[in-house]
């Protein structure tokens, strides 16, 4: 029987700052797009080609991200050296 990873949602994965690459690789996974994020980096480091360079996936998840920014569901922070997002703790769903 094969195991079964433990469904963990966008708001779990992003409570803390995470880099744009990052955050777009745990958006994938929340979507099924790619495998769930099992806490470790291998899977990150397997397909993190699809948020460096330029693709039609990477470039639709990174636009995903900005619109959940405009919808207030995510925080972006562009004042450090990286692009980060994390979730919003003052997000309410209406």
């Amino acid at each position: 029987m094969k195991p079964t990873l433990k469904m963990v949602t966008l708001k779990e994965l992003l409570a803390e700052w995470q880099d744009f690459d990052a955050a777009a690789y745990k958006l994938a996974c929340c979507l099924g797009i790619l495998p769930p994020d099992d806490g470790s980096t291998s899977g990150f480091g397997a397909t993190k080609h699809l948020f460096w360079g330029a693709n039609v996936l990477g470039e639709s998840l990174g636009r995903f991200l900005d619109e959940l920014v405009k919808c207030e569901v995510l925080e972006f922070d562009d004042k450090g050296t990286n692009l980060r997002y994390r979730w919003n703790p003052k997000f309410v769903a209406p």
